[in-house]
């Protein structure tokens, strides 16, 4: 509980000797904003390249010949993967950290990540493509590295709880 007089915790005594009134952040605000911007973006666009890739691969320049070494026989599987995990997956994670789910950054972490891991999957297994490859690395990767960073300063690598689970308890020092 505060004295009269004590500033509350987190708030500097500056702030209340000039007769401002105190500010009440909530933690983490900025991070929640840009992940959940990120994730919206990418959902939105990976429901809508999932379903194009689905009709017609050849809408975005594809062709069957560059899945040869790879294996996959069409890009069904791509656009599935593209359309569930990275199109409706992100828009569940954007409805996490939007409505500030406890695990949000944690969430957004991972997705984050399996973003990333797509790119560098897409580009390892078609191969550097030309400058629409350029365009789809630089316009989705900074998303993902926004993401990992996002979830990464909001407490996405942190432990649950008070971080002595699965640990011995230390000896007491006499």
């Amino acid at each position: 509980m505060e004295r009269r007089g004590q500033p509350p915790a987190g708030l500097p005594a500056s702030r209340l000797s000039k007769g401002q009134p105190p500010r009440h952040r909530e933690p983490h605000l900025f991070a929640n904003l840009v992940a959940g911007a990120c994730q919206v973006f990418i959902g939105v666009g990976a429901v809508y390249g999932g379903l194009k890739l689905l009709r017609d691969p050849g809408e975005f320049g594809l062709r069957l010949e560059w899945l040869q070494d790879t294996p996959f026989a069409d890009y069904s599987v791509p656009a599935l993967f593209l359309f569930w995990i990275l199109g409706a997956g992100m828009l569940v994670a954007a409805s996490a950290t939007m409505l500030r789910f406890r695990g949000w950054p944690a969430i957004t972490f991972l997705m984050g990540w399996v973003l990333a891991a797509w790119l560098v999957a897409l580009t390892v297994l078609l191969g550097y493509r030309g400058a629409e490859h350029a365009v789809l690395l630089a316009v989705a990767g900074i998303p993902a590295l926004l993401m990992i960073v996002a979830g990464a300063s909001a407490g996405g690598l942190r432990r649950s709880g008070n971080g002595t689970h699965n640990r011995a308890p230390r000896p007491q020092r006499i």
